[in-house]
């Protein structure tokens, strides 16, 4: 039986997370379900992809992911257009991926291409689907699958998911502009500057990064948050390779993380300067 994973806005205050498992559960008792996370912000399609993309490398073949973000179908069935968001199904890497089309799938891709993307139109035929479409739409597909039904069978291929702007870096001489994508429980700042960005721009010449305002910078990367002494701020690549800003051990109640003491929120901008020899930032101290 294959792993299927949850992903949802859903928190767990209410009974929507134990519906929907009872649901899988009662056409497949022997399932292997394993929650991601019920704690995504309401409708967040970013921090959904953002969970998912750091993640799926540790799930075997076949994995089935179920995504239940924003997860209402949106379509006109009289003029149908490229604004519709049907259910899908979308293999990548030899994984599955039920949500639906609604720019969550193309996040989850980057610059990837799917092996595979299917429509699911027959769902919205079913009663009650809109009432708790991760339940009566994406369950069913993922039960389907799980029993061995071709994508073939479940919906129609199409070319590729719902585009959706992922919120690159932005590059320009000697400077990445990247902003926060995710904040964690412990209050560090994950943003969207990769390692591979780091490296390719700035050649190893000489940096300081700064985020908020120009009173706080960081001109070194850290191999590990100990590297700096407790309550230090420090700048690492994390286990994904995304740039990471941190306090090291710096939590909420115990002095606060890089969250609480640079003010820092979602979508703030963090900016890297590069001075390599004879650039005119690197003149400009010689004055």
């Amino acid at each position: 039986m294959s792993i299927i994973t949850l992903t949802s806005d859903m928190g767990h205050r209410d009974y929507y997370v134990g519906a929907l498992k009872g649901s899988i559960y009662k056409q497949l008792p022997d399932a292997n379900i394993v929650d991601i996370s019920h704690e995504v912000n309401p409708f967040n399609k970013f921090e959904a992809a953002f969970f998912l993309r750091n993640c799926m490398g540790d799930f075997p073949d076949e994995t089935i992911h179920l995504i239940a973000v924003d997860d209402t179908p949106k379509v006109n069935i009289n003029m149908p257009s490229r604004h519709d968001e049907w259910p899908a199904v979308m293999r990548y890497k030899n994984q599955y991926f039920v949500a639906l089309d609604n720019g969550v799938l193309s996040l989850i891709l980057g610059e990837d291409e799917p092996q595979s993307i299917h429509r699911i139109t027959e769902a919205l035929t079913m009663p009650n689907v809109l009432q708790f479409p991760a339940k009566n739409i994406l369950a069913k597909i993922v039960i389907r699958l799980a029993q061995g039904e071709a994508l073939d069978s479940i919906g129609e291929a199409i070319d590729g998911p719902k585009p959706m702007n992922s919120g690159l870096a932005v590059i320009e001489e000697n400077l990445i502009r990247g902003t926060v994508i995710y904040i964690d429980v412990y209050g560090n700042l994950i943003t969207n500057i990769s390692e591979e960005l780091f490296k390719s721009v700035g050649k190893g010449e000489p940096f300081t990064m700064y985020f908020k305002n120009r009173t706080y910078f960081i001109d070194k990367i850290s191999g590990t948050y100990n590297e700096v002494q407790q309550g230090d701020r420090v700048a690492v690549f994390n286990s994904v390779g995304l740039l990471e800003i941190a306090i090291n051990q710096g939590v909420p109640g115990n002095g606060g993380g890089a969250k609480e003491l640079f003010g820092m929120r979602l979508n703030d901008v963090v900016r890297i300067e590069f001075t390599p020899a004879g650039s005119k930032m690197n003149l400009q101290e010689l004055f």
